[in-house]
């Protein structure tokens, strides 16, 4: 084989690779959608604290939260994990924040009263929604474990 033939086989064969990639990418074959990353600051608070939470969006999916529930705190038991009960939401549960791909978002918020053990946050999300359409959770965040005292 000659030198021309070789070069010609290896861009062809780049070129191939690099169409693979790309409609694979386009086509979601490649996607990373359990990169996502939800932390408190702290592993233990009192009853009260503030919390501070990161959100990190490595993967490839916008998520959407709702405007009512955005967050739920669960509360380790022999049952496994429970929700602390919420009161009905007042308004329309709409999509009301969006974290976009390779993103960040930080929130906090005063801790209520909770009974001392393991806790975490449960983040209800749609994926790919719309802003202001009816909220329809898809999927769950959870955050890091951390302890109330």
């Amino acid at each position: 084989m000659e030198i021309k033939e070789k070069v010609l086989t290896t861009i062809i064969v780049l070129f191939v690779l690099i169409l693979i990639v790309v409609i694979g990418s386009n086509l979601g074959l490649f996607r990373s959608s359990g990169e996502v990353k939800v932390f408190t600051d702290k592993q233990d608070y009192q009853a009260e604290d503030l919390l501070k939470v990161q959100i990190e969006n490595n993967s490839d999916d916008v998520f959407c939260f709702s405007s009512c529930y955005p967050y739920y705190i669960e509360r380790e038991s022999e049952k496994g994990w429970e929700s602390y009960s919420y009161n009905e939401c007042s308004s329309d549960d709409l999509v009301d924040k969006c974290l976009d791909v390779r993103k960040e978002k930080a929130f906090q918020f005063t801790l209520p009263s909770l009974k001392k053990g393991l806790h975490r946050l449960a983040i209800p999300v749609c994926v790919s929604c719309n802003l202001l359409e009816s909220f329809e959770q898809e999927e769950w965040l959870y955050s890091n474990e951390f302890i109330i005292k």
